[in-house]
């Protein structure tokens, strides 16, 4: 059921400001049709009082008539009739002054006066938003100056970890031993241990259960965030926060926000295009469903093709961001060419040194590199 949030609050402030001040232009219409129909009773009441007035006059100027009657009963009721005509015309004159020096005179300053009110609030709103919008502008791209600044410092950062480790253990042999797979037994593996979701305790079939059907049941798609790329398997925090409402048992908002906060906290969600690791609920907020949660279900994970070659090393959550390349393509004999080095490493004299480097590290690398260069 939706909340006050999203009955009351429109996309963007300037949508919401012109349905609030439409009505209340609206509202200054119909205080002016008020007035109008006070105005306009007033000058009939008026007018009518002058007809009844002018009656009795004319009829006095007529000579030979009820004027020379002696007092018969006729002439008697002709002076009622007469008396009550004067009397009605007072009467309206009394209730055209009323309506004006009352309703008129009085409600038509208030009008102006509310008028003037909305115009000024309409106006001086209206220079709010434009600053607003000047200021979320100049916001959104100090945002993604900074997102293009950790994107660098992250390349720097790997690149001196795999360039710049001390040799000193490699200098005594001119190769490293072949690396060891060691298959993991399956007597050693653990037994995998409850999961602590909000108030309640999950064992993993329990949750892998929830998993299945949140992923069957919730909307998935794809969010691009600027610098980074496109992720897929992508939930807004508000779908989230609604499933868990309605197939969890979640009572508020605040209980739901803090059941989604456990799933990101137990690896299954984590938060996309913004800095740390909140939950929320709102429509803005976006999370990805990282793989692990493919891997419990056993639902196939909808993967993009990676357009991006990087040299960051691969981690556990490499897969996961679409701007993280694929080592082993880079790797393989006679395909590692200079495209593939960073253009810092294309100055002259800075290939020999970095080659130096890359020998004292792997030899094997080393000859990878220099069969592809030459």
């Amino acid at each position: 059921m939706p909340g006050f949030a999203d009955s009351f609050w429109s996309g963007d402030y300037a949508g919401g400001l012109g349905v609030l001040f439409g009505k209340l232009q609206q509202g200054v219409i119909e205080n002016q049709q008020v007035l109008t129909i006070a105005r306009m009773r007033a000058d009939a009441e008026e007018m009518y009082g002058r007809k009844l007035a002018d009656i009795a006059p004319t009829t006095d100027k007529m000579t030979g008539g009820f004027a020379r009657d002696d007092g018969a009963s006729l002439r008697k009721a002709y002076e009622g009739v007469r008396g009550e005509m004067e009397e009605a015309a007072k009467n309206h004159k009394k209730i055209a002054s009323n309506i004006s020096e009352l309703v008129v005179v009085p409600f038509s300053r208030w009008c102006e006066a509310h008028e003037g009110r909305v115009q000024n609030s309409q106006d001086d709103l209206q220079a709010r938003m434009k600053a607003h919008d000047k200021q979320a502008e100049h916001v959104r791209k100090l945002r993604s100056a900074y997102f293009n600044k950790c994107r660098q410092l992250e390349d720097l950062e790997e690149e001196n970890k795999l360039a710049f480790q001390s040799p000193e253990k490699d200098i005594s042999s001119p190769k490293l031993a072949p690396p060891t797979i060691k298959l993991p037994d399956p007597q050693e593996t653990e037994e995998e241990e409850p999961v602590e979701i909000g108030d309640e305790t999950y064992d993993p079939e329990q949750v892998k259960k929830i998993l299945t059907h949140v992923l069957n049941t919730i909307k998935l798609g794809e969010v691009k965030v600027p610098i980074l790329g496109t992720y897929q398997n992508v939930s807004t925090g508000s779908d989230i926060t609604d499933y868990i409402q309605r197939h969890m048992g979640a009572t508020s908002v605040s209980y739901a926000e803090r059941v989604g906060q456990d799933l990101v906290a137990q690896g299954f969600l984590r938060l996309i295009g913004n800095v740390g690791s909140t939950f929320a609920n709102s429509s803005k907020m976006n999370y990805q469903w990282r793989p692990k949660v493919f891997k419990i279900t056993g639902i196939p994970e909808k993967k993009k093709p990676l357009d991006r070659v990087s040299s960051i090393s691969s981690t556990t959550d490499s897969t996961e961001s679409p701007t993280v390349g694929s080592m082993g393509k880079c790797c393989q004999p006679g395909t590692l060419s200079t495209m593939h080095i960073p253009m810092r490493l294309r100055q002259k004299n800075y290939v020999g040194s970095r080659m130096r480097q890359m020998n004292a590290i792997s030899p094997v690398f080393a000859d990878l590199m220099i069969y592809d260069v030459n």
